[in-house]
């Protein structure tokens, strides 16, 4: 029934640990929404032992709350949330970027080049789709070039937090575009090998809340 989220090598928590996320970020499972453990099990045909895990894991995550005498509810995701988390992941996204500044090499730069090629051409083409797997994957490569494991799983989860929320506006070309430029002169510091400089960058220019609040709030809750 949900062949199209599901892989055949997932466990059964996995199934519906997948399957209750693509809910939440399509807006069928809406904040505050109680979560019916017995219709899921029923959906499945499976015991309630791999949905509770699939549901702790996304307590875990911040998407669902285990409440006394109401259930498990959808969490909404706050404003002061996603400025909070914003700000985090600029920190230690800067220490990420400098810890991976000094380790990359030629293989290493053509690889980020190469996708900000793509990058560019994927923006000039209006598809919004493939600029955001590419601008993921250019973050990903530097943070795992950091060789701290610790940090990157961090970083993602809270990535995860914020980008794999209902969003009110999808996309806002401006955003991207200035986010693309950022990319560019990432790639610059990077190829100087210079790890302050990348580290500030991240913090204080791509990963700024004051010059990105303006758009997380139209993207999110659609304020001007």
């Amino acid at each position: 029934m949900y062949s199209k989220f599901l892989k055949e090598h997932a466990s059964l928590k996995d199934k519906v640990y997948l399957y209750l996320k693509d809910e939440i970020a399509r807006g069928n499972l809406k904040p505050g929404a109680r979560i019916k453990e017995k219709k899921i099990a029923h959906q499945f045909d499976i015991s309630r032992t791999p949905i509770r895990e699939a549901l702790l894991q996304l307590e875990a995550e911040g998407f669902v709350r285990f409440l006394p005498r109401r259930g498990i509810i959808v969490r909404e995701l706050t404003a002061k949330e996603i400025t909070d988390v914003w700000q985090t992941i600029g920190v230690l996204e800067g220490g990420a970027a400098a810890l991976a500044a000094t380790r990359m090499n030629k293989r290493d730069l053509s690889n980020l080049e190469g996708l900000t090629q793509r990058m560019e051409k994927a923006l000039d083409e209006d598809n919004y789709d493939e600029y955001n797997r590419l601008n993921l994957r250019f973050h990903e490569t530097f943070l795992k070039k950091s060789g701290n494991e610790q940090l990157y799983e961090i970083i993602i989860r809270l990535k995860k937090r914020i980008y794999e929320h209902p969003v009110k506006m999808v996309t806002i070309p401006e955003w991207e575009r200035k986010a693309f430029r950022e990319h560019l002169e990432l790639l610059k510091i990077f190829k100087q090998k210079d790890a302050q400089k990348a580290e500030t960058y991240l913090r204080e220019v791509h990963w700024n809340l004051e010059e990105n609040l303006p758009f997380i709030l139209k993207s999110y809750f659609q304020e001007e």
